[in-house]
C-alpha cells in the first residue's frame, strides 16, 4: 500500500475528535479501498491448482460421440472391452 494513504490511515485514527457518524464513515472507506486493492490489484498471479487429469476427464466428458444418447451402454461396453470381456458385433467398439 502506499505510505500516503497509510499516513491518512495513522492520522485520522491518532486524531481522536471523531463526530458520531465520522468514525463509521471512515471504517467503510478504509474497508472500501483495501479490498477494491485486493480484487483488482492484485501482485502476485493466482496459481491454477486443478489437476491436469481432471481438466483432462472433463474435457473429455464433452465429446458427444462417447457420452450422448446411449452413454452407459457405451461405457459398458468401454468397461468389458478394456477388460478383454467383449461381443465382437458391438457397435460401441467400432467407434
Amino acid at each position: 500500500m502506499q505510505s500516503a494513504f497509510l499516513g491518512y490511515v495513522e492520522s485520522v485514527i491518532a486524531s481522536l475528535n471523531f463526530r458520531e457518524t465520522e468514525f463509521d464513515e471512515f471504517i467503510e472507506l478504509v474497508s472500501f479501498y483495501v479490498i477494491n486493492r485486493l480484487r483488482h490489484y492484485r501482485e502476485e498471479p493466482v496459481a491454477d491448482v486443478t489437476p491436469q487429469w481432471l481438466k483432462n476427464t472433463v474435457e473429455a466428458m464433452h465429446d458427444k460421440l462417447k457420452f450422448g444418447e446411449g452413454a452407459l451402454e457405451k461405457h459398458g461396453s468401454l468397461i468389458r472391452k478394456n477388460a478383454g470381456i467383449f461381443n465382437p458385433g458391438d457397435p460401441a467398439l467400432l467407434w
